[in-house]
């Protein structure tokens, strides 16, 4: 397994009005962390967590991720990670097969269909592989987003307001 390291130091993000929405975070994951980000509405956790995954700038500080002692840019940080939020939308004109082919090639990862059959049962979605998505209910549409945050077995997996 890869190793990786993940540096957030002194990241501070403000907006429009220069007020800062968080200020100073610090800290370090490595491979088998679990850490929890909680505040009320408004305070900046998503937001936080765009900027960890180099979706977002931040306004001062720094987010480095190291593979394996190497250090990565931010376009390759979506090569080893994985995020679901609620929020996501899934392209539902496809079936989960087609999907997970998609997501695949634009990973650059090989489309092996035992995988996606494997994880379509691990998420309780096999039997509705050739249904396009747009005609799954809410609870599968969660779950679908969950599987596709995984299917590349990434490093680190970012869950957005995991509880809805």
């Amino acid at each position: 397994m890869n190793k990786l390291i993940l540096n957030a130091t002194g990241v501070s993000k403000s907006f429009v009005s220069k007020k800062y929405i968080f200020e100073d975070i610090t800290f370090q994951l490595t491979n088998g962390a679990i850490i929890g980000i909680s505040g009320p509405n408004g305070s900046g956790k998503s937001t936080l967590l765009k900027i960890v995954l180099g979706q977002m700038r931040q306004s001062k500080g720094d987010v480095s991720w190291f593979v394996d002692e190497k250090s990565l840019t931010k376009d390759e940080y979506n090569d080893y990670s994985g995020f679901a939020a609620p929020y996501l939308n899934l392209y539902e004109e496809f079936t989960p097969i087609e999907l997970i082919r998609i997501l695949c090639r634009l990973r650059n990862k090989e489309f092996v269909k035992d995988t996606a059959f494997e994880y379509l049962e691990k998420f309780l979605l096999y039997e509705h592989r050739n249904k396009p998505i747009r005609d799954f209910s809410s609870g599968m549409k969660q779950r679908m987003k969950l599987l596709v945050a995984t299917v590349h077995n990434p490093l680190l997996l970012v869950l957005d307001e995991p509880s809805s």
